[in-house]
């Protein structure tokens, strides 16, 4: 959720997972060369991850019944709250149903592969972050606000400015795509392990890949200027320049760029006007995203879609309010 005052980006940890099966089945076993899949075990087979992956925790812990048990009791308490000062975010606020740890907040570091990045966001990253300017693979921002995301924490950043809001921007798409990615791989493998099952006659154990609908991640944006620069980040992370198809571009920027006879005013505005105020700045819109091996469909329907970027207004206009008879 980007604010429409340049002041607050959350991310959310709860996702829904993919409800149907991609049309590029076959190309399972390269996607577990090429970008490495979570085994059966739970383990990465990239190689150059520090730990369990963040991802295997999220989607694969089983609770006791001991441990149900003991959620039930902490939800019903009042939650925890605690503050401390952070070199780069701030003052930091963690609230919390369940007793104090350690640390809230990761402070890994090292390389993208090594943060359970997906070797093909990390390779593009590197090429988009040069071209940005930054020649570290994180800024400090990015690395410390990543460390959240890629824990499957819900996060509030209030310090999202003009001057690092693409960075804020980057950073949270590459946590959606390496969520998107990871769920897409895991998902052809299991297809593949179901159709081998079958022909040899034997059942396999319950897999939990998939939800009751196909769409992941939710980007909620305020007007169309910023889906448009979110849609071209999302693409120069997933495809390299010149290669890949996206469908549908001309008419996105038709749709989502700057409206033709734009009359500038009369009365100069203030850095700040002009930075919030550029572009199309409609603010009813939605858009739906489907991604392939090598391609991006933009404009696909939304139950057949991975990304849904949209609007407020434009997602109000949809799904209506309760009690309505449309809903």
């Amino acid at each position: 959720v980007e604010g429409e005052r340049s002041e607050g980006v959350a991310v959310g940890a709860k996702t829904s997972e993919v409800a149907e099966e991609t049309d590029e089945e076959s190309s399972s076993d390269d996607e577990s060369k090429d970008e490495g899949i979570v085994n059966d075990e739970g383990k990465s087979n990239l190689g150059s991850g520090r730990g369990l992956d963040p991802f295997t925790e999220h989607v694969e812990q089983d609770l006791s019944e001991a441990e149900v048990a003991s959620l039930h009791h902490a939800l019903a308490q009042p939650l925890r709250y605690e503050q401390a000062a952070h070199p780069v975010l701030g003052l930091v606020g963690v609230a919390t149903c369940l007793p104090s740890r350690a640390s809230h907040i990761r402070q890994e570091e090292g390389l993208l592969p090594e943060l359970h990045v997906r070797r093909r966001l990390a390779t593009l990253w590197s090429t988009t972050q040069d071209a940005a300017g930054d020649q570290a693979p994180l800024t400090p921002l990015q690395h410390h606000l990543f460390a959240i995301m890629n824990s499957y924490k819900d996060l509030l950043f209030t310090r999202r400015t003009f001057d690092n809001a693409e960075a804020v921007r980057r950073t949270y798409v590459l946590h959606a795509l390496n969520h998107l990615l990871k769920t897409r791989s895991r998902v052809l493998k299991n297809n593949s392990r179901l159709a081998l099952a079958s022909r040899e006659g034997r059942d396999i154990t319950e897999l939990r890949d998939q939800g009751l609908t196909r769409p992941r991640v939710l980007i909620l944006l305020p007007f169309r200027e910023a889906a448009l620069r979110t849609v071209n980040c999302i693409i120069s992370l997933l495809l390299p320049q010149g290669q890949g198809q996206v469908s549908h571009r001309r008419r996105l920027q038709e749709e989502f760029g700057e409206p033709q006879g734009c009359i500038p005013p009369v009365t100069p505005k203030p850095a700040s006007f002009q930075a919030m105020f550029a572009g199309n700045i409609d603010d009813c819109f939605r858009l739906g995203l489907a991604v392939g091996r090598n391609t991006v469909k933009l404009y696909s329907e939304f139950y057949k879609s991975d990304i849904i970027l949209a609007s407020p207004l434009g997602l109000r206009t949809i799904i209506g309010a309760e009690g309505e008879k449309k809903r």
